[in-house]
């Protein structure tokens, strides 16, 4: 069994894949977020969603393995992951997914190396038209699309270098195929 970490760029379909393994019986940690909710989100779908006071008093008593904070249009956003989730071994008799950025893949693997927590990292890629029409599809602020995207360029440089698999997620491309070579390669571990 293998904690298996999912990074890509804003708009490369991470949390589609991801809810397309999970109907597969994979286990998603959730993580935490201070962004308010898009339509068709709901509390701990995909996130944790809380204030910021909440979040900065988890942050203190060291809940969160990693953060990040996102100077967006619309203000501070802070996502966190769970310690607990991520660390634990007794957590690791199941398949679970979680999705991370560079930073945080970063952060997790300095601890751990030390837990001798088995994980892989699959970079999942989408091209900058794929990007752009689907951060536009789901209705983002047009500056905010542009900050991501901008932001997204520097943190994923040579990204494809640290990860242990790429898979491509362009549009034409099949949401069943993404997640059945995900599937397959996770399999073969």
């Amino acid at each position: 069994m293998a904690l298996i970490i999912i990074a890509g760029k804003s708009g490369s379909g991470k949390d589609a894949v991801v809810n397309e393994l999970c109907r597969r019986g994979y286990k998603r940690i959730k993580t935490y977020t201070t962004r308010p909710m898009r339509q068709h989100e709901s509390q701990g779908n995909p996130y944790y969603f809380i204030s910021e006071k909440e979040f900065k008093e988890k942050e203190s008593k060291g809940f969160f393995m990693e953060t990040k904070e996102y100077n967006t249009v619309k203000g501070i956003w802070y996502y966190g992951s769970p310690k607990n989730e991520l660390l634990n071994p007794k957590n690791n008799t199941e398949n679970r997914l979680i999705i991370l950025t560079p930073s945080g893949v970063e952060d997790f693997t300095k601890e751990a190396r030390s837990k001798k927590i088995n994980a892989k990292i699959i970079y999942l890629r989408a091209n900058s038209g794929t990007i752009s029409k689907r951060l536009k599809r789901r209705g983002d602020n047009p500056k905010e699309v542009e900050r991501r995207i901008e932001a997204d360029e520097n943190d994923f440089v040579a990204f494809e270098y640290f990860a242990d698999k790429c898979i491509y997620n362009n549009s034409g491309t099949e949401l069943k195929d993404v997640a059945d070579i995900i599937d397959e390669y996770i399999q073969s571990l």
